[in-house]
């Protein structure tokens, strides 16, 4: 069947599409000092305990055994590394992203982590993925959402999704669940949280975790690779020719 469309309807069709709006592309420039966040107590625990007691048992249980030995913690490593990304948001679907992280870890293993997979789903629904890629977001602490074991911060560019990591070489896995976000400055000069609502802050701090591999930790303190460059960079433009 062929459909004529009346040059009315053309034209709203070309002025939705003018409306729509245009895909979000960050990129993203590891630099400053490198960080590795090593297993620890998180300093606004006592700040966290409110939110954390809202939570399913299973998952109280779990937020409390991070918030004494977790990778939230003021006790770090200053390690060395590159990493250099595009995100792109468009919206709910249709999120991309193309990212290489190089690092050596505190034991000085080599790490390479190649992210090329957004997350297709929700993770829970506390625990929103926002398609893969989202821009302009204010979460973690006192906002419910995600876990509150890291300060409230202003996020430019947050991203769930898959990576290929290898160490000295090897592949350890070729879906390694990773978080990166581009935030509002969570520490000091000594690499200590300065602050439990950080939304106020310069944004610079990248932040990169690797979650363990269908349960597999890696080969750290810990078993969760939290690496953070201090002062970094990031540049937006729009997705439309």
């Amino acid at each position: 069947m062929v459909v004529y469309l009346t040059p009315a309807a053309v034209l709203l069709l070309a002025a939705a599409a003018l409306q729509a709006p245009a895909p979000k592309v960050v990129e993203v420039t590891g630099g400053g000092p490198v960080i590795q966040v090593l297993p620890g107590p998180f300093r606004f625990a006592d700040s966290a305990a409110p939110l954390i007691a809202k939570m399913p048992a299973e998952n109280q249980k779990m937020m409390k055994m991070m918030a004494q030995k977790g990778p939230f913690s003021d006790k770090v490593a200053q390690v060395s590394g590159s990493f250099q990304g595009t995100f792109i948001d468009a919206g709910a679907k249709g999120d991309s992203v193309a990212a290489t992280a190089n690092f050596t870890s505190q034991d000085g293993a080599k790490w390479q982590v190649k992210i090329d997979r957004v997350a297709q789903k929700d993770l829970s629904p506390m625990e929103p993925t926002f398609g893969g890629v989202a821009t302009e977001i204010g979460y973690h602490g006192v906002t419910g959402i995600h876990t509150p074991l890291v300060p409230t911060v202003r996020s430019v560019v947050s991203f769930w999704g898959m990576a290929r990591v290898t160490r000295n070489g090897e592949l350890v896995t070729d879906a390694g669940p990773t978080h990166i976000m581009f935030t509002s400055d969570t520490r000091g000069d000594d690499f200590a949280y300065q602050c439990w609502i950080c939304t106020d802050k310069p944004v610079r701090q990248l932040h990169l975790m690797l979650m363990p591999p269908e349960g597999k930790m890696y080969q750290v303190p810990g078993g969760i690779l939290h690496v953070m460059w201090e002062d970094s960079k990031y540049r937006v433009s729009s997705g439309r020719a």
